[in-house]
């Protein structure tokens, strides 16, 4: 997928090559296009990706394959929360999060769940939405696997972004701790998180790779609500921290 976001008129170029040599189902590569499409930050190109998977819906080795299913869901959701469309990307998320559930991936079906949380706040059900994303947090608080960490990171960004939106700032000086309790706790026990005997150095720089970079976005978040607490000492350390 990497191509797909870096140069996506080479990744469009080689779908249609594959389709024409016949190594690739037309429903596949109506799929990898959309997926292509839903990576942009085109209006255009975000209403076709939305359009090919609609159709897709329909076909019949998408309603009888569940991993089929969610990919075609995975690129509804993506496309409509690119496009800032609240109630498609609740109608989305909401289907997306069932269909991990049925195939038992609790884990990124929590995570979904986090997403519909702060959809429904856009929508004016804060309460609600807030239940839900509390509810995803407590439940992947105690996942000591990877999927498990970086779902629950998720899931706490998207409730500091809903306390952000709503001006709530000193309750995500909490949230904010939490992510880098966790990243801790992930730099102390990676292999753990993995299930491996021990890391290569590769793996190593990955994994600091990965805690600095949301580290840098918890201090970020921190320092944010300090400042627009008035607290400009914290907002100031929190920075040379980032």
């Amino acid at each position: 997928m990497a191509v797909y976001e870096k140069n996506p008129e080479e990744a469009l170029r080689r779908i249609d090559s594959a389709e024409a040599l016949g190594r690739l189902p037309d429903f596949r590569a109506s799929l990898l296009r959309a997926q292509v499409y839903s990576f942009t930050v085109e209006q255009q190109r975000q209403d076709t990706a939305q359009q090919i998977c609609q159709a897709l819906l329909n076909h019949d080795s998408v309603r009888t394959q569940p991993a089929m299913l969610q990919r075609v869901l995975e690129v509804l959701t993506n496309a409509s929360r690119m496009r800032y469309d609240d109630e498609q990307w609740l109608h989305w998320a909401t289907r997306l999060a069932e269909v991990y559930r049925q195939q038992n991936n609790h884990t990124a079906a929590l995570r979904t769940e986090a997403e519909v949380g702060l959809v429904l706040t856009h929508l004016g059900k804060e309460q609600e939405g807030h239940r839900r994303m509390d509810d995803a947090i407590r439940q992947l608080a105690g996942s000591k696997t990877f999927q498990g960490l970086d779902a629950a990171i998720i899931a706490m960004k998207r409730k500091i972004n809903a306390l952000s939106e709503a001006e709530r700032y000193a309750e995500i000086l909490p949230v904010a701790a939490q992510i880098q309790q966790r990243l801790d706790d992930y730099r102390l026990h990676a292999a753990r998180y993995h299930g491996l005997a021990s890391l290569s150095p590769t793996d190593e720089q990955w994994r600091d790779d990965y805690t600095d970079f949301y580290g840098a976005q918890a201090t970020a978040f921190a320092a944010d609500a300090y400042a627009h607490l008035g607290d400009t000492a914290a907002a100031h350390s929190h920075l040379r921290r980032a």
